[in-house]
């Protein structure tokens, strides 16, 4: 059953009252993702020796936001997976509707501050949950304990037709 988060913007600007569905990745489109990241950072000559194996998407994110491994990477190489992260997002065009979801299209952020918003949430949506047997870390009790901005659900459908099934994670 993949996780699904609904996230709505506060912040005081053009996003304002925007809401934002994230579903979680097929674990086979995260490993790819992973393993294209991992791909990437060794082709840029970046020490990722620090990443443990049972660490696995949270390790490799937490070893590619890093400010000094950011500075080592192509844009070329780097734009192609943070466009990825972002096909887990879709957009609630109407709020009263939440199973109206819209591919994510630029024009709907207004907000560097949004975008960042988002990107969070996908990764934090993807920790510790495709791993067997993995300790819970500081994004799952995140998730456990959502703030009013958000509302996480599973749900066993594919990531672009609507969940018919809703209920707070326990």
């Amino acid at each position: 059953m993949r996780y699904e988060k609904i996230v709505r913007i506060e912040e005081n600007n053009r996003d304002h009252g925007k809401h934002f569905k994230v579903t979680e990745m097929s674990a086979w489109d995260l490993e790819k993702w992973a393993r294209d990241a991992l791909i990437v950072l060794a082709r840029s000559g970046v020490d990722i020796g620090d990443v443990a194996p049972e660490e696995g998407f949270a390790g490799i994110m937490r070893a590619g936001t890093r400010a000094d491994v950011l500075m080592q990477l192509k844009g070329e190489d780097l734009e192609p997976l943070m466009d990825r992260m972002l096909l887990c997002v879709q957009f609630i065009s109407d709020p009263k509707h939440p199973d109206f979801l819209q591919p994510l299209k630029p024009e709907d952020i207004e907000e560097l501050s949004t975008i960042m918003r988002l990107r969070t949430e996908v990764m934090r949506l993807h920790q510790n949950f495709s791993l067997p047997g993995a300790q819970p870390g500081p994004a799952s009790s995140t998730l456990q304990t959502m703030d009013q901005n958000s509302l996480l659900t599973r749900t066993s459908q594919p990531q672009s037709a609507p969940s018919s099934r809703r209920g707070r994670r326990r």
